[in-house]
């Protein structure tokens, strides 16, 4: 027998109870102190308590070998009020409440705090002639109330010293069953009085819930789900009350009814709060704005390119028209962002709508090393500040033009592993998502931004926005506690270079030749005796010129041939023609001298271009007929002659003495004529 063991009076012995048990805590000399822990109340529960008791050790020993005491050999670690729950679920309890204000681990080592001195050295107390008024002058010192502390100190001693058992019986808290009660709880109504309303009523309570299957739908409020459900399931009528006549629902007669208060109450009981916010707001709200966190995106990946996500807004400023500087439709614009380094990676463009177009020039841009990109636009990098190329092996985008089967051909061997997000679930992508421009909400009159750039030389700015980015957004939360990270300037591109450096890179590199094959629009084109041709605009180089080409079209029997090509939609100031199985990149070319910069225009505009040149020419052959009628007409009407003045004879005209004499005369009177 230790400290702690239980022990059960099977007929009660002196001031022992049999419907009590006793815990054993010390022997001395002459005397033998008990712990009574705890007392039942009158519903059969615990209350909690501690109470000593001395007895003479003789007569415990002889009660002992009696049998008037037994020994259960059950050694308590916690106390009777404790029985319901184990010390795993009081260490896990401060876990099931995520929001408390206190732990209870931290109220138990409160209090062990103040019963430090009594704990200390038991025998202090235990020993003395009275323990329990040499506790209670413990608990005064302490400035504690002399009963708590004394249960306190006497549970923690007599339960092995086990902190927990300091624990209040908090888990009895919440078992009050309402239902039980045939009676009308809840706040008083302040204007129709305490009992208005119902009582718990389970017949009623299924009516309610059977109307919020009915009515409960996305968008609509949880006050209109109940006026539907008073109205079109309880049948209420709609009177009038007091001298403001204010609105009442009238049951009707022997039907109950619940207040909005009752009726929001038990519905949460029913369903929970989080399903009723998702009936009412959605999945999506309550996953982004209610739900808790569920760990960082970027913790379940190594290397840089491992995932990229994909996604497109829409840029606030509206281009101006390439010809007559109307407005034109939103860019789109397509982005991919790696996920470990918040790095993008791609950009591409579509005018008007999000089409899989502009993810097909983001994942070239993605594929080919960024100052070659960025010199089709006509923009000057170099390779610091855009470092990376290659593929990723997972792609991550939305149900949208990015997805479709159809982006590239060879779209399963390129991305083997693919991943289709939840449309509008913004959380599903978040890394791309929280890279894309925020809206600000302006007040008053509604307004757009009508940018002075066509849609190319906003595709450039844009393009140098997304460069700046990778150098000024703000990643410390990504940044490692290691050391070679400790003077990584926190943005994507000094992270991107931290890891690249060190080989912590699985992008798949592609040559330029075979991006331009898998990712870029295929187009027919024109080859004629001088260029290749594209709406209208000529396009050549000498590496093209250099393989006879347009020898092998003189001698043939045509003076058109239809060869393929590849464009840039956004930007066609290139193209790129497959010859012999070889591809070369043309070159705009002026038409007469002039700026340069006019090539850089896109192929909707330079098919635009192309339709007005067409109505244009087709207007001037109109035109020419018309000119020169009216040539003729005004001619007869200054002369008075006919313009038809000609005749045609056959042979040669002779030459009679008659017709020499008159072309010399002729040839003197127009010399004359010129020395005037």
């Amino acid at each position: 027998m230790q400290c702690g063991s239980l022990l059960n009076v099977p007929d009660g012995f002196g001031a022992l109870r049999k419907d009590l048990d006793y815990v054993f805590l010390a022997s001395r000399k002459d005397r033998v102190l008990l712990a009574q822990l705890g007392t039942p109340n009158s519903k059969g529960k615990i209350k909690p308590g501690a109470h000593l008791i001395a007895l003479v050790r003789d007569d415990f020993e002889e009660a002992l070998d009696a049998g008037l005491l037994l020994d259960t050999e059950e050694i308590i670690t916690l106390p009777p009020w404790l029985d319901e729950v184990s010390e795993n679920d009081l260490e896990l309890c401060d876990a099931r409440r995520p929001r408390a204000i206190i732990l209870h681990k931290d109220r138990v080592e409160g209090r062990l705090l103040k019963i430090a001195e009594a704990v200390s050295d038991p025998r202090t107390w235990m020993f003395s002639e009275d323990p329990e008024r040499a506790l209670n002058h413990m608990a005064r010192a302490a400035g504690c109330n002399e009963t708590r502390y004394r249960m306190w100190a006497v549970t923690y001693v007599a339960c092995g010293r086990n902190i927990w058992s300091l624990h209040s019986p908090w888990h009895n808290i919440g078992r009050w069953a309402r239902k039980l009660h045939q009676k009308k709880f809840g706040r008083p109504s302040l204007r129709f009085g305490t009992r208005y309303g119902s009582a718990e009523d389970p017949k009623l309570t299924r009516e309610y819930l059977a109307g919020y299957g009915e009515h409960a739908r996305l968008g609509r409020t949880l006050q209109e789900v109940y006026d539907l459900i008073m109205v079109k399931n309880l049948k209420c009528k709609i009177g009038s009350h007091g001298k403001q006549k204010f609105k009442v629902f009238i049951p009707p007669p022997g039907q109950g009814f619940y207040t909005y208060d009752q009726f929001r109450y038990r519905l949460i009981q029913e369903f929970g709060l989080e399903q009723i916010q998702m009936d009412l707001y959605g999945e999506i709200r309550v996953r982004t704005k209610m739900s808790p966190s569920r760990g960082k995106y970027a913790e379940h990946l190594v290397n840089l390119m491992e995932e990229v996500e994909a996604d497109a807004f829409s840029c606030a400023e509206l281009p101006r028209g390439y010809l007559e500087g109307s407005t034109l439709p939103p860019l789109k614009v397509a982005v991919g962002v790696d996920v470990l380094s918040s790095m993008g990676l791609g950009i591409g463009f579509s005018l008007g709508s999000e089409r899989r177009e502009a993810y097909r020039m983001m994942l070239f841009c993605m594929a080919v090393p960024k100052v070659y990109f960025c010199k089709l636009f006509g923009l000057k990098i170099g390779p610091e500040d855009w470092p990376s190329q290659g593929l990723p092996s997972s792609y991550i985008t939305d149900r949208g033009p990015g997805a479709a089967l159809k982006l590239i051909e060879k779209f399963d061997d390129e991305f083997p592993i693919r991943e289709l997000t939840l449309a509008y679930s913004g959380q599903s992508k978040a890394t791309v998502e929280s890279t894309n421009p925020r809206k600000r909400k302006i007040e008053g009159r509604p307004g757009y931004y009508k940018s002075k750039f066509t849609p190319i030389k906003l595709a450039r700015k844009l393009i140098w926005e997304f460069i700046k980015r990778n150098r000024t957004r703000w990643i410390e939360s990504k940044i490692e506690a290691i050391p070679e990270m400790a003077f990584v300037s926190p943005d994507p591109l000094s992270f991107w270079n931290a890891y690249n450096v060190r080989g912590r890179n699985d992008a798949q590199m592609m040559s330029i030749d075979d991006a331009v094959r898998t990712f870029l629009t295929p187009k027919k084109l024109s080859l004629k005796e001088d260029a290749v041709y594209l709406a209208g605009q000529r396009f050549n180089s000498d590496k093209f010129k250099a393989t006879g080409i347009f020898q092998r079209l003189k001698r043939s029997t045509v003076d058109v041939m239809e060869i393929n090509g590849y464009v840039l939609d956004l930007c066609v100031r290139h193209l790129w023609v497959e010859l012999d199985g070889q591809l070369y990149q043309l070159d705009a070319q002026l038409k007469v001298g002039g700026d340069a910069d006019d090539l850089y225009v896109s192929l909707s505009e330079l098919e635009q271009f192309a339709e007005a040149r067409a109505e244009m020419n087709s207007a001037f052959r109109q035109h020419q007929r018309a000119a020169s009628a009216e040539g003729i007409s005004r001619f007869e009407e200054d002369t008075g002659d006919d313009w038809d003045s000609i005749q045609r004879k056959t042979g040669r005209p002779k030459k009679t003495a008659l017709a020499k004499r008159e072309e010399k005369e002729a040839k003197q009177q127009g010399s004359r004529g010129q020395k005037a």
